[in-house]
């Protein structure tokens, strides 16, 4: 952790943050074409072998409920190492139907380092779902692999009509590869619309995902007010792959709080992943769902701000089952799954826990 704090960090950020992730996923997937590059890995950056991080969800066995977010590898480029880098289990993507670029304008990611924070505007750019999926059948992952799949960014607002057998297409070419899919229940062109918040598109595209073969379980990505959860629970109740909810936020501007002065931030367009902001919004967010959804039906994949073992257990004790990072790999290197699954296990023993899954919700039952 130091080592990259000290020596790589400070090369890689003189790099555009676009740029420095380019090298580093070409390094990943360089590593991991040769057993030898997976084993030293697996050595260097696994996770402990403790019970105590082993988890079941949606009838998966995780060995540890910390994971890599989505958006780091968006189109299964570097899976045979990300998935022994310490990681319980690793989300590609965002995966689209058909390739793209994402949006044209660059740069399209910034660093705010006073605050360990990245503001992103990719666009969601992927090689499409029928490469990735070649590459998945070709891949050896190490831990459970979770794909996120999302509406093609072709740069326009497109009719449900279109997006709904979009991304069941998608879905059916990357389930034979998943162990579990997200599904992005949002335009990825419309940001702040989501028509699939809506209970009639929402029931219509999961009529088109039911009759795929080998559909994994499903975790829906989508973003409502605290007040409507108990109608989307309603709607997913029919349908039983439907397993558990991504749990999304996004920070809204002006980012009070920041140490970053505004001028520096205001005209850097993209969403925020700061840990200051992200990681009380997501446990709110995790604490409104895990209150208005069944426990034994529906799992709860958090993220937002995380990055130490503490971080993981305040989120797993008030409601998530697992729990995800991306933005702390960049500021902390790839050892951070590794020291985090070994805080996690130590705060569990402290308190008497043999399992993580035995805090899931628990700071919300006391409080209840």
């Amino acid at each position: 952790m130091n080592a990259y704090r000290q020596l790589v960090r400070p090369l890689l950020f003189r790099l555009e943050p676009e740029r420095a992730h380019d090298l580093a996923i070409g390094a990943c997937r360089a590593l991991g074409a040769s057993a030898a590059g997976r084993a030293a890995t697996a050595q260097m950056f696994g996770p402990p072998d403790d019970p105590r991080l082993r988890t079941t969800v949606a009838g998966i066995a995780f060995p540890s409920p910390v994971g890599l977010g989505a958006g780091w590898d968006k189109s299964a480029s570097a899976v045979d190492v990300l998935t022994r880098m310490g990681f319980g289990s690793v989300e590609i993507g965002s995966v689209s139907r058909w390739a793209s670029s994402g949006n044209p304008i660059r740069p399209r990611a910034f660093r705010l380092p006073d605050d360990a924070a990245l503001i992103i505007n990719y666009g969601v750019p992927n090689d499409g779902s029928d490469v990735v999926a070649r590459r998945l059948a070709a891949a050896h992952p190490a831990v459970p692999l979770g794909v996120n799949i999302v509406e093609t960014n072709t740069g326009s607002v497109r009719p449900e009509d279109e997006v709904i057998p979009e991304l069941a297409a998608c879905a059916a070419a990357l389930a034979p590869h998943a162990a579990f899919l997200v599904v992005s229940a949002e335009c990825a062109n419309a940001p702040g619309a989501h028509p699939f918040a809506r209970i009639e598109n929402l029931r219509r595209l999961l009529d088109a995902l039911a009759p795929i073969a080998q559909l994994p379980p499903v975790f829906i990505k989508i973003r409502v007010p605290a007040d409507t959860i108990a109608d989307i629970v309603r709607v997913t109740d029919a349908y039983p792959f439907v397993r558990g909810f991504r749990v999304n936020t996004i920070a809204a501007r002006p980012y009070a709080g920041l140490r970053t002065p505004r001028e520096r931030w205001e005209t850097m367009k993209g969403s925020l992943s700061s840990p200051a902001l992200g990681f009380p919004a997501m446990l709110q967010a995790v604490r409104d769902w895990y209150v208005r959804c069944d426990p034994a039906r529906y799992a709860l994949l958090a993220s937002g701000g995380i990055r130490s073992g503490s971080d993981v257990y305040t989120a797993l004790r008030n409601g998530a089952s697992l729990v995800q990072f991306v933005t702390a790999l960049v500021y902390e290197g790839p050892a951070l799954a590794r020291r985090i699954n070994r805080e996690l296990a130590a705060l569990l023993a402290a308190d008497g826990f043999a399992a993580a899954d035995a805090v899931v919700g628990i700071d919300v039952k006391e409080a209840a």
